[in-house]
């Protein structure tokens, strides 16, 4: 989004991406559930291939779409996961080429440490979803939102004070921010924080009770 030569857009590129992700992800539930109709061990199955018997055709099939989104896909998020997480930890510094190695290595590791160890896929699920449900839906947007209005990062959760940030250039145009007041606002994201840190400790306390 930040690199749009129109930044006005932004909105509506995002609402955009989220209803092609919405359509794709509901094609791919409608289908799966079609497949799986009338198999009896499905609420018990952490993926797909626990739904069907080894000497089964399917599991063929299912090994070989993995195979291609192990070989396509995940090197992409690799490549965007690497990006944005020293994008942020290095600011606008470049990091060395042993740093990219190292995050590659240290990505691959955690994934195959986590198949090593057979850890059921929907604590996997459940624990990302709780830390970055809380970061994106969250400390994110207030983050940001903070920026935009009050500028050279005050009132901010991210950056620092020698960041100069353009709200002209890199803010999407909104209503006045003084149509309200500034603790009214505070008082909202204190409360929206607040929701989510409950959230996410709900999270955690029904993955360790699991």
């Amino acid at each position: 989004m930040k690199n749009n030569e129109k930044r006005d857009n932004n909105s509506r590129d995002l609402a955009i991406a989220y209803t092609i992700a919405g359509i794709i992800y509901g094609i791919v539930g409608i289908f799966g559930s079609i497949g799986i109709l009338g198999i009896e061990n499905v609420h018990d199955a952490q993926t797909i291939l626990n739904c069907f018997k080894k000497s089964d055709i399917e599991i063929i099939i299912i090994e070989s779409l993995f195979l291609v989104h192990l070989v396509t896909a995940f090197p992409i998020f690799n490549n965007i996961s690497k990006y944005q997480i020293l994008e942020v930890l290095y600011n606008k510094k470049e990091p060395s080429k042993m740093v990219y190695w190292g995050f590659s290595i240290l990505f691959m590791v955690l994934c195959l440490t986590i198949q090593i160890l057979n850890i059921p896929v929907g604590v996997v699920i459940s624990f990302d979803g709780a830390v970055c449900g809380f970061l994106l839906v969250y400390i994110v947007p207030i983050s940001l939102h903070l920026k935009c209005y009050y500028t050279q990062n005050k009132v901010t959760l991210i950056g620092d004070e020698d960041d100069q940030f353009n709200t002209q250039q890199n803010c999407v145009n909104h209503k006045d921010k003084n149509s309200i007041p500034m603790f009214a606002r505070i008082a909202f994201y204190t409360l929206m924080m607040g929701i989510g840190i409950y959230n996410l400790f709900v999270q955690f306390y029904d993955i360790f009770k699991s």
